[in-house]
């Protein structure tokens, strides 16, 4: 049977071929919002498994659907705020340290990691040098998007400080900025952001933090799937984040970063690091809490049970209290 075009024609497709009970206006109307190829297609598999995920009605996917809306819905905001959290502490150390606003001073003098890593010099050198084209290839495509902070620098014959180029640098290329620079300078970032010192003692935890929450950020900001942690890509997070988390939470349970909970925990544990009052840490984690006991309410056990981690309820737990028990922000 090939692919049908029309509402009606996929409904009678998704009954005949795939068993899933759905009929009338409002589960075409839905349909048609979610879309079949973003919305059932997206949710009918856990990752890139091939294993199908045994949905027998068209209100369970509606249910998956609605759980990962209102993740992005609680994600986003938070997202936003930490890279730009984290842009902010970067950058108070570098201009310390460096004594100058300027790209090329900052390069030359801070962005030295290479040389402390005789092994991996040409890794370092490589790495640096990506960094500098991915600078100079942001400040042209802000030119060329007419991006006011660019304009304004550069129409004035001025130098970009590096706090406009953190503006438009990707989470990506922000990532492997900090991964650039010397030990002296990230050990201070990780001392300022408060992070746990015997998982830092090169000062990299920064660098594996942004990773872990980078490919979550580009599937939040573009609406892509997200319950399933799908979005991970390259060799996964570093056993070094996944040991502080755990010591620094007093975590009972596994963290392997492979669905989405584990992100909830990080994001927890950043929120904390950067003293946002318990009240919105809370709130945080209970929008997470709701929106699982909504999922549990709406779909049967076997699929609810392949979605979310058995010990997610727990996890729950450890944040709370963890949050309880962290700093406040008392200015």
């Amino acid at each position: 049977m090939s692919k049908p075009k029309s509402i009606d024609m996929l409904m009678k497709y998704m009954r005949e071929k795939h068993k899933i009970k759905i009929n009338g206006s409002t589960h075409k109307r839905k349909l048609r919002n979610i879309g079949y190829y973003h919305g059932y297609k997206g949710y009918r598999r856990i990752k890139g498994s091939e294993h199908f995920l045994a949905y027998t009605s068209f209100d369970e996917i509606l249910a998956v659907n609605s759980f990962d809306m209102k993740l992005k819905t609680m994600l986003y905001p938070q997202i936003m705020f930490i890279e730009t959290a984290l842009k902010n502490y970067v950058l108070e150390v570098i201009l310390e340290k460096s004594k100058s606003e300027k790209f090329s001073d900052i390069y030359e003098n801070l962005m030295t990691d290479f040389k402390e890593h005789k092994e991996k010099y040409n890794e370092g050198i490589n790495n640096r040098l990506k960094v500098r084209n991915a600078v100079y290839a942001a400040l042209s495509k802000g030119y060329n998007e007419r991006k006011m902070v660019i304009e304004h620098f550069y129409n004035r014959d001025r130098n970009v400080p590096i706090w406009a180029i953190f503006e438009i640098l990707t989470l990506g290329d922000f990532k492997n900025f900090v991964l650039c620079l010397n030990r002296e300078c990230r050990m201070a970032i990780s001392k300022s952001l408060n992070l746990y010192k015997p998982c830092d003692k090169n000062g990299t935890l920064i660098e594996e933090i942004i990773s872990a929450l980078k490919d979550l950020r580009n599937s939040v900001a573009h609406n892509n799937v997200v319950f399933d942690a799908r979005f991970q890509s390259g060799e996964g997070v570093d056993e070094a984040l996944k040991e502080c988390l755990r010591a620094e939470m007093n975590l009972k349970t596994q963290v392997d970063f492979e669905k989405i909970d584990d992100y909830i925990i990080l994001i927890v544990y950043m929120l904390t690091r950067f003293t946002v009052p318990k009240t919105e840490i809370n709130h945080f984690i209970k929008a997470f809490e709701c929106a699982v006991e909504d999922l549990k309410k709406h779909i049967p056990a076997n699929l609810f049970n392949q979605i979310v981690n058995p010990d997610t309820a727990d996890k729950i737990e450890n944040m709370k209290q963890f949050a309880r028990n962290a700093r406040v922000d008392v200015s």
